[in-house]
């Protein structure tokens, strides 16, 4: 039971990586930063987008994801999970 829940923790923590990558990613190609530059982006993204969530201004995160990446909403859950 317990290497089942290792197992999928570490599983979890993959994917997570991966999506975030994935924009990290974007923004290298797209704007020419450094992977340091582009995940500093996305973290102080991350913790716009949580604040907002935490004052229930959900109709901000489309504008703070468009405002601070220039990419579409469809981003959203690569950048919060």
């Amino acid at each position: 039971m317990i290497m089942n829940m290792i197992y999928l923790y570490h599983q979890i923590k993959h994917v997570r990586y991966k999506k975030m990558n994935r924009v990290v990613s974007i923004l290298m190609n797209r704007d020419g930063i450094t992977e340091a530059e582009a995940k500093e982006m996305v973290q102080d993204t991350r913790d716009a987008i949580q604040e907002a969530i935490a004052f229930g201004d959900y109709d901000l995160v489309d504008d703070i994801i468009a405002g601070d990446l220039g990419l579409e909403p469809d981003y959203v859950m690569d950048i919060i999970w």
